[in-house]
C-alpha cells in the first residue's frame, strides 16, 4: 500500500494503491474520505485500474487532485484525475506526459492553479520537469 493524505477543513481524503492476486482487474487506485475529521470514513471508491503506483491527492476547497506514474502502451507516464464537487464525480484519467520513464510526480494546489513536477529521462538523463493549470486541471502548460 502507498497512502496519500490531503485535508481540508474538517473534510479528510485519502488516495492509496491497491494489489488483489485474487481479482487483478481490481488492482488500481481507491479513495477514501471523512467529513468529520477522521472519526467515520466512507466506504472504498474504485478510480481508476493501473499497474503498481505512488499515488498522491491534494485538495483545495471542493477541488481534489491526483496523479500517478502508470504504464501507457508500454511507457511509464504521468496520469492525472480530478473532482470539482468533493469527490461525487471524477474526470477520466488525464495523461499529462507523453516521454517514457516520467516517474515519481508531486502536486501542488493554490486556488484554480494545480502545479506538477516528476523527473524523467527524455534527453538521456534524469531532470526535473514542471507544468501547470490556470483552471483546476482542465488545461496543461508544456512540459519546462
Amino acid at each position: 500500500m502507498t497512502p496519500s493524505i490531503a485535508v481540508w477543513g474538517p473534510n479528510v481524503y485519502v488516495v492509496v494503491y491497491l494489489y488483489n492476486n485474487n481479482l487483478p482487474d481490481s488492482s488500481g487506485i481507491y479513495y477514501k474520505f471523512s467529513t468529520d475529521n477522521g472519526l467515520n470514513w466512507s466506504h472504498e471508491i474504485f478510480l481508476t485500474p493501473t499497474d503498481y503506483c505512488v499515488p498522491k491527492i491534494k485538495v483545495y476547497g471542493n477541488n481534489i487532485h491526483i496523479v500517478w506514474d502508470g504504464n501507457y502502451n508500454g511507457k511509464q507516464v504521468i496520469f492525472y484525475k480530478h473532482s470539482t464537487d468533493n469527490g461525487n464525480t471524477w474526470s477520466e484519467n488525464i495523461r499529462l506526459t507523453n516521454e517514457d520513464e516520467s516517474l515519481r510526480p508531486s502536486i501542488a494546489v493554490e486556488g484554480n492553479n494545480v502545479h506538477l513536477v516528476w523527473t524523467d529521462f527524455r534527453d538521456g538523463h534524469q531532470e526535473v520537469y514542471y507544468k501547470r493549470s490556470t483552471n483546476n486541471g482542465f488545461d496543461w502548460s508544456d512540459d519546462i
